[in-house]
C-alpha cells in the first residue's frame, strides 16, 4: 500500500512540475519557437480527409460531450454502496476543469492563427487534452477490474493512451492549440487523476468482473 501511495504522490509531483515548467516556458520567446516549429510540421500533415476525421474526433471528445458522459457515469455509480469510484470521478473531473479554467485566466495565452475550426478563449492549457486525459485514466482504472486477462487490460490501457494522444494532437493539427497547450492539458489531467486517486481509489470498487453489468441493472430498475 505504501509503495502504491508513493507512486501516486510521485505522479502528482511530476505532472505538477511538467505543467509548471511548460507554463514558465511559454513566457520565453526562445521556447515558443518550439511551438511554432511543431505548428509548421503539423501543417504538412493537413489534408481534407485527415482534417474531417480530426474535426469529428475533437467534437466527439469535446468538453460539453465529455461532461454529459461524466454526468451519466456518475448517475450510474451513485447507486453503488461504495461511493469511492463516483467520488474519484467527481473530484478528478471537477479538479481538472477548475485547474485548466483558472490557468487560462491567469496565463492569458493566445491561440495560433489560421485555425481550421472555430475556437474561443485563451489557449494555454488545452481543456480538451485535460478532460480527455482525466476521462480515459478513469476508464483505465475501472477496466482493471472488469477483465481478468492481463493482456486485455494492457491493450485497453494502450488504446486509452492512444486516444489521449489522438485527441490532444488533433487540436494541434487543426490549429487551435500550440503543442505546449496540449502537453500542459495532459499534465493537468494526470495531476487531477492522481490527486483524486490519492483519496478515492476506484479500483476498490469492483471485486468481480460482472460488477459493471450489475450496476447498470440496478440503475435501470431504480429508474423504471
Amino acid at each position: 500500500m505504501h509503495a502504491k501511495r508513493n507512486q501516486i504522490i510521485l505522479a502528482i509531483i511530476l505532472s505538477g512540475f511538467v505543467f509548471a515548467a511548460l507554463a514558465f516556458l511559454r513566457l520565453l520567446p526562445a521556447a515558443h519557437s518550439l511551438d511554432v516549429f511543431a505548428a509548421r510540421e503539423a501543417l504538412l500533415l493537413r489534408n481534407p480527409a485527415l482534417t474531417a476525421f480530426l474535426a469529428t474526433l475533437t467534437e466527439l471528445f469535446s468538453i460539453p460531450v465529455l461532461l454529459i458522459v461524466f454526468a451519466g457515469m456518475l448517475a450510474v455509480l451513485f447507486f453503488e454502496p461504495n461511493k469511492k469510484p463516483a467520488s474519484f470521478l467527481l473530484v478528478s473531473g471537477l479538479l481538472s476543469a477548475a485547474l485548466f479554467a483558472a490557468a487560462k485566466l491567469m496565463i492569458h495565452s493566445a491561440r495560433p492563427a489560421g485555425a481550421l475550426i472555430a475556437a474561443s478563449g485563451f489557449g494555454f492549457p488545452s481543456g480538451h487534452a485535460a478532460v480527455a486525459t482525466t476521462f480515459f485514466i478513469f476508464l483505465g482504472f475501472l477496466f482493471e477490474h472488469v477483465s481478468r486477462s492481463r493482456g486485455v487490460r494492457l491493450l485497453f490501457n494502450l488504446l486509452s493512451a492512444c486516444m489521449i494522444v489522438a485527441v490532444s494532437l488533433s487540436r494541434v493539427i487543426l490549429g487551435v492549440h500550440w503543442l505546449s497547450d496540449v502537453l500542459a492539458g495532459m499534465a493537468l489531467g494526470v495531476f487531477s487523476s492522481a490527486v483524486a486517486r490519492l483519496y478515492f481509489d476506484p479500483t476498490e470498487k469492483f471485486s468481480k468482473p460482472e460488477s459493471i453489468s450489475k450496476i447498470f441493472k440496478k440503475s435501470w430498475k431504480r429508474a423504471s
